[in-house]
């Protein structure tokens, strides 16, 4: 009995060793190959065979020399016989007693600064710059030397030869180009100063042989700055009772200056002014009467004319248009005064300013 446990320890029933096995009935014989194998476990749902990289130190590693001695503290004993491990503790880690145990430990050098590598880059850097530095300063000057700086030749100021300044006269443009109301002849143009203004139109309309016949109206004009003057500006340096605004809000910038010579070689001056087109002549009206209440007229005329007569304008008529007028104590002379459609006319004379009336253009 003891020796049939020992040969069949796991009550298996088994054919007796003098038996021998029948052939099998199917005579064809499969071999296994790689192929076959292959083919095998990737109908059974798995996949090919990939190749690993195995460490050969890992294989090679020597075995433990202390043998394992089995656990004493287990009563359980095992069925297989001294040196097999009992069925219980297949699994569990034993302790050998001699064997010493392995702690893995981080190594501490590996997150520490490595200063001989930043000393020997910093070496280099500053090795690398000074030789940089001795190769700019000192080697290329000797193969590409630096051309020498050009020496302008400057000539001292007493050599050079004096130049006179050149001087531009300012030139003006005039505000508004000159247009005659008469329909005459024009004897020039004169420079208009207050202070020499008599002496100045004197001079200008009593030439000797100027005028052929008596009765006569000619053209002059009166300029400030190489151009025709402006009659608001000139209005009223004969007639400082009027504004020059005033003037300027009423009539065109243009204005005619005439002269009229009488039957004995006389000359009488007298001035045309056109009412702007939007301008109210009733306005305008209102406004030259102020000329009445001028203390001097001694402007208007060429010579002293004497003393006024009436205090006051008295009315007069041309051609049935109403007119104002003063008289002096010499008897040719008057102011007259007239309005004609937008045109406004004063003389020095009564007989000039009827002359000039059919004169004016339409």
């Amino acid at each position: 009995m003891d020796n049939q446990n020992l040969n069949n320890p796991v009550g298996n029933s088994s054919p007796s060793f003098g038996s021998v096995p029948e052939p099998p009935k199917d005579s064809s014989v499969d071999v296994r190959t790689m192929p076959s194998d292959i083919q095998s476990v990737k109908q059974s749902g798995g996949g090919s065979p990939e190749p690993r990289k195995f460490n050969l130190s890992e294989i090679n590693q020597p075995a433990s020399s202390v043998p394992p001695t089995p656990d004493s503290s287990n009563n359980q004993s095992s069925p297989f016989g001294a040196g097999f491990p009992s069925p219980s503790n297949i699994g569990e880690q034993s302790f050998v007693p001699g064997q010493n145990q392995i702690e893995i430990t981080e190594n501490p050098s590996a997150k520490s600064v490595d200063w001989k590598k930043i000393i020997l880059i910093v070496v280099a850097v500053v090795a690398v710059g000074l030789l940089g530095y001795v190769g700019y300063a000192y080697i290329y000057p000797m193969f590409f030397p630096a051309s020498a700086p050009v020496v302008e030749e400057t000539i001292p100021s007493s050599v050079l030869p004096e130049t006179e300044p050149v001087t531009q006269e300012e030139v003006v443009a005039p505000a508004f180009i000159h247009s005659s109301y008469l329909n005459t002849s024009s004897l020039g143009s004169l420079p208009f100063s207050l202070t020499t203004f008599k002496t100045d139109l004197a001079t200008l309309l009593k030439p000797v042989g100027l005028i052929s016949a008596s009765s006569t109206v000619s053209e002059f004009s009166i300029q400030k700055n190489n151009s025709q003057m402006k009659f608001s500006e000139f209005f009223n340096s004969l007639f400082p009772g009027l504004s020059q605004e005033t003037l300027e809000n009423y009539f065109e910038e243009d204005f005619t200056a005439f002269a009229y010579y009488d039957a004995d070689f006389e000359v009488w001056p007298g001035f045309i002014a056109k009412l702007k087109t939007d301008s109210n002549l009733f306005d305008a009206e209102s406004a030259m009467k102020l000329i009445e209440i001028s203390s001097d007229f001694s402007n208007v005329f060429v010579e002293n004319q004497g003393e006024r007569i009436s205090p006051d304008f008295l009315d007069g008529q041309i051609n049935s248009v109403p007119t104002r007028y003063i008289t002096f104590t010499n008897k040719k002379a008057a102011i007259d005064y007239m309005w004609m459609g937008n045109y406004f006319i004063i003389s020095s004379s009564y007989p000039g300013l009827k002359a000039v009336v059919p004169l004016i253009n339409p």
